[in-house]
């Protein structure tokens, strides 16, 4: 009997930047072709005190691993997980001194967020003269890449909650382009985070921090195509010096 027909796929929704008062789109010129407030400016990040990089900065597995794999740092070195019921980014744990919860109670699920400095701030931020600057600025992750832009993909909507910079921020032509790489990128790491939290939650045993991270960090990591041995470490800065000491007299 012969086989129907394999159903072509369908072709993806085209991106579609969504507008806002605070990213206004300009021609090749710099001009602005919609109405603004003010006047956008091409590259208003030179001057801003760095306010996105105050909010929270929720990431995927497979974006944390390539961060720390490129720093060569422990796992939670970088990482911090924070109390978030969100489904699809959670994951439900025990209750764990190292589940940071700033504001909000710990009820039972956590997310994986930059680590934050004591003072506010990304953990990356870093001060130069006067100028805030991100100290891992080819390495950051998708909602960095993405911010301050608004984007609709089908019936998926993403972006930032709020626009936090001080002057409108100018959309050049072609940032449709680039935004899509962003955003592909970002919703096949997020497509592989969730699957790794289905799979734990099917594997049995006490659901603690350092089985999931023993569980999950290796999957991402293979995912990501890059090195875990050092972010499977929970040895802080001097442990791992003093090791090295210790192994070089041998």
């Amino acid at each position: 009997m012969a086989r129907p027909p394999k159903k072509k796929a369908e072709p993806a929704a085209p991106l579609v930047l969504l507008r806002n008062p605070m990213t206004p789109k300009v021609d090749a010129e710099g001009r602005a072709i919609q109405i603004s407030p003010y006047k956008p400016m091409e590259n208003p990040c030179r001057i801003c005190p760095a306010k996105c990089c105050h909010p929270l900065v929720h990431v995927s597995l497979p974006e944390a691993l390539r961060l720390v794999a490129a720093l060569e740092l422990p796992f939670l070195e970088a990482i911090a997980l924070v109390p978030d019921a969100e489904d699809g980014r959670a994951i439900e744990l025990l209750p764990d001194p190292r589940i940071t919860t700033y504001l909000t109670p710990f009820t039972g699920r956590a997310a994986l967020v930059l680590r934050r400095k004591e003072a506010g701030g990304c953990i990356f931020l870093t001060e130069l003269g006067g100028f805030l600057r991100c100290g891992v600025y080819g390495l950051r992750p998708s909602a960095c890449r993405i911010y301050p832009l608004s984007w609709e993909r089908g019936n998926l909507r993403g972006g930032p909650q709020s626009v936090l910079c001080p002057v409108p921020y100018a959309v050049k032509p072609g940032s449709e382009e680039v935004l899509d790489q962003v955003v592909s990128g970002a919703l096949e790491d997020w497509a592989i985070h969730r699957r790794i939290l289905s799979a734990f939650d099917q594997e049995a045993g006490p659901r603690t921090l350092d089985r999931f991270l023993d569980f999950a960090i290796p999957l991402a990591a293979e995912a990501a195509g890059v090195p875990h041995s050092i972010a499977l470490r929970r040895a802080g800065a001097a442990e791992l010096f003093t090791e090295a000491l210790l192994a070089a007299r041998k």
